[in-house]
């Protein structure tokens, strides 16, 4: 039995760039403006990545930045 401990992987907010300020996303589903929950950093040559929320219809959408 393995006893090591591997911890859940976490959104975390990371500060971007000046430049590059929040981005505003609508919902495709019903237009309304998504919600930005936080962003995950690039790993391993994977782009980083916005994550938001529409919650009126529950759907949750990323875009790479």
């Amino acid at each position: 039995m393995s006893t090591e401990f591997t911890a859940p992987l976490r959104l975390r907010r990371i500060t971007p760039p000046l430049a590059d300020p929040v981005a505003h996303l609508s919902c495709e589903q019903c237009g309304s403006e998504m919600t930005h929950l936080g962003d995950l950093p690039a790993v391993m040559g994977a782009a980083a990545v916005r994550v938001f929320r529409c919650y009126p219809c529950n759907r949750i959408a990323s875009i790479g930045w």
